[in-house]
């Protein structure tokens, strides 16, 4: 392949390139600004993210931080004993219809030590709550299996209790709050905690009631419980009616450390579940990769695609003629072929020289015995050659052939 037909394959993967390079910097940036992913995912970097409060506690020392992407019903162990898992941006649905086999597994894991925040997502005030609606992963789940079973569970899939239920507490939406003029207000301390902030923003007209004996308010407005708290076994419970105190706008202006302090626990393991929120991982070829750590063979498959791409484009040896091309062969016999290989091995000034001891060499071995006059001549050549070292060939062979043409002549 020519030079010029190469290039179109060069220009061609060069703008591939460029085009590859274009659409990964826009996802970069798309990434980058984090409004891909869900409202409240730690994942999203705008006001609606808290991917602040995830990067925060990276930096803690002695705080590991993980993203849960998993249903817990696929993990065979769970998170360790302590630990504090976020449930952010819930529906307030979850409490009275979420699946029993969710309520089962969260309380296991705070019977085993673990902390678990739940919070929902605003509502405004005067609205309504939409029962049935399943908007988390696990709950719809199970909606489409109602559906498969015309609306009657089997005995082993049908909850006996909601969440609500079995934790004794339910929510609800404030019709209005007295002298509200926003959709927010400040809701205060109920008793005084060292280190917790008197008071706390809220932009959601959903808090808490009908909460049993176990749970503790820290925080309520005219007698709503926004933030409540109960031991579970070895663990504890949180519930926090607004996920707006955890979000990027909120570390931004209204950053509480005494509050998130008091959310995340005295466990050393923070993990934000991403899972509920509709974002999940399943193992693949570049995860496995990653997991067995195979980037430098990547990286030599695309070093050897690229050699064989410059291998085809630029050969290595000269290409072979093509029908087309017109091919000139020299039509030569045995003695043309002597004359040249002389030509290349033997210099003009050796030529005589070469040729005297090559012709008594095979007098000697056919047997018979050089003339007199030709030893005469070569002596005289070698005498000439000192007198004129410059001669000619073409003189030198005139010489020889008068000094032998008179020796036949005697003879």
């Amino acid at each position: 392949m020519s030079t010029k037909a190469s290039f179109p394959i060069i220009a061609l993967v060069l703008l591939f390139a460029l085009f590859a390079a274009g659409v990964s910097s826009l996802l970069l940036i798309r990434l980058k600004a984090g409004d891909m992913f869900p409202v409240y995912s730690s994942l999203r970097g705008d006001p609606l993210g808290v991917e602040a409060f995830y990067e925060a506690l990276e930096m803690m020392p002695g705080i590991s931080v993980e993203r849960n992407y998993r249903s817990l019903s696929d993990s065979s162990d769970g998170p360790p004993g302590r630990v504090t898992l976020f449930y952010l941006g819930l529906d307030p649905d979850f409490l009275k219809n979420s699946p029993s086999g969710v309520a089962d597994e969260l309380e296991s894991l705070a019977k085993k030590g673990a902390r678990i925040v739940l919070s929902f997502r605003s509502q405004p005030f005067g609205g309504k709550t939409r029962p049935g609606k399943f908007t988390d992963r696990d709950f719809q789940k199970a909606g489409k299996k109602l559906q498969k079973s015309g609306g009657k569970e089997s005995k082993a899939d049908q909850p006996t209790k909601s969440a609500g239920q079995k934790w004794e507490v339910s929510v609800a939406l404030a019709p209005s709050v007295k002298g509200l003029e926003s959709d927010s207000f400040t809701a205060h301390l109920e008793e005084p905690v060292e280190g917790m902030p008197p008071g706390i923003p809220i932009h959601t007209a959903l808090y808490f009631k009908n909460s049993g004996a176990a749970w503790r308010t820290l925080y309520a407005a005219q007698g709503r419980s926004v933030l409540v708290e109960r031991p579970m076994g070895a663990g504890s419970m949180v519930l926090l009616a607004d996920s707006y105190l955890l979000s990027n706008e909120a570390m931004l202006n209204h950053r509480l450390p005494g509050l998130l302090c008091r959310l995340a626990g005295p466990g050393r393991l923070m993990v934000f579940d991403e899972y509920h929120l509709g974002i999940a991982k399943s193992p693949g070829v570049v995860s496995v990769a990653r997991r067995h750590r195979l980037h430098y063979l990547f990286f030599g498959l695309i070093v050897v695609a690229g050699l064989f791409l410059w291998r085809n484009a630029v050969p290595l040896v000269p290409p072979k003629p093509s029908a087309g091309d017109s091919v000139h062969y020299l039509q030569m016999d045995q003695t043309d072929g002597l004359v040249h290989l002389l030509r290349r091995n033997i210099g003009t000034d050796k030529l005589i020289e070469v040729c005297l001891d090559q012709w008594e060499k095979s007098a000697t071995k056919t047997g018979s015995q050089p003339g007199k006059k030709f030893g005469q001549a070569g002596e005289k050549l070698k005498s000439m050659e000192k007198e004129k070292p410059r001669r000619s060939v073409v003189e030198a062979y005139r010489e020889i052939a008068r000094i032998l043409k008179d020796e036949n002549r005697l003879t």
